[in-house]
């Protein structure tokens, strides 16, 4: 008799193929639009992200003595994803040093946990913001960004109040409704165009890459706290649209809930735990690093 013992890993490894290049597909426009609006600069930000993940994976495996498979390409992509969370001037050491972090954290968690309990991105974002909060946050001026130097010191370039920022502060340069949908506003080089990042999100449902039932209350849990809340000199609708495109708060609910991360298997679990993801995001704005400024 022939039996096709390797039928189900052949499914699972097309299965974790098709999530990898969805995935991919996804993040494709943010950083075109990032290099578009960035420039060089932002240009080479993100390549120093990408290729120190490619090179970490593939160092790992010339160290396990194996080939690059599909399943190497999901810690490759989370690699690149710090790179979007950066400021056009951000020094590129900081690119390299999260994408690393991404890549040699997914192995340890394979290694200890036989899976991902949380998306590797998460571990280098999570390192940068504790570590070197103010460079991550020192947002230059929107309309001098594209002019960054690729090389040298960029303290001397302008600044600009990111909008969680002018929402903490109460003051600042109001964005209107273009420029929110088109990301022109102080904040990370890839992750502020919310007409972008909502077609992503989009895609990464339809494709059931995301779990629409941890990233809607996710999100939800945000928006309905900033209605209620308010800040001063904003309305409340502002309060909650600023809260909204900013933070990076849509990347994280389309991207960080994907479905190679574990997450409880009932939908009122799943509403729950997205829910409490929402009320530790709030937790960490109150509390977390603070934006640099000047």
């Amino acid at each position: 008799m022939n039996h096709n013992r390797n039928a189900p890993h052949i499914r699972a490894q097309a299965t974790a193929a098709g999530f990898y290049l969805d995935a991919a597909v996804a993040l494709a426009p943010l950083f075109v639009i990032a290099l578009v609006r960035g420039g060089p600069r932002t240009g080479l930000l993100l390549f120093a992200g990408m290729l120190t993940s490619l090179f970490c994976q593939m160092l790992l495996c010339v160290l396990e003595k194996r080939d690059l498979a599909a399943s190497d390409l999901y810690p490759v992509l989370s690699g690149a994803m710090p790179a979007l969370f950066l400021p056009a001037g951000a020094p590129l050491w900081l690119p390299v040093l999260g994408a690393a972090t991404c890549v040699f954290g997914a192995r340890l968690m394979l290694r200890l946990a036989g899976r991902y309990v949380v998306t590797p991105a998460l571990l280098g974002l999570a390192l940068l913001f504790l570590a070197f909060g103010g460079a991550m946050t020192r947002y230059p001026d929107p309309a001098a960004q594209s002019g960054l130097p690729l090389f040298g010191a960029q303290a001397a370039a302008p600044t600009a109040e990111s909008l969680l920022r002018q929402l903490s502060s109460g003051d600042g340069v109001r964005a209107d409704a273009v420029q929110l949908l088109l990301g022109r506003f102080a904040g990370p080089v890839g992750t502020t165009s919310v007409l972008i990042l909502l077609s992503c999100a989009a895609y990464l449902i339809y494709r059931r890459r995301t779990r629409a039932l941890l990233a809607a209350p996710f999100a939800a849990v945000c928006v309905l706290w900033s209605l209620l809340a308010g800040a001063q000199g904003f309305s409340r609708a502002q309060a909650a649209v600023y809260s909204l495109a900013g933070g990076s708060l849509l990347f994280c609910a389309a991207f960080f809930a994907a479905a190679l991360t574990p997450a409880p298997k009932t939908r009122a679990a799943r509403l729950i735990f997205g829910a409490g993801c929402g009320v530790l995001t709030l937790l960490l704005r109150a509390c977390g690093v603070r934006e640099a400024s000047g």
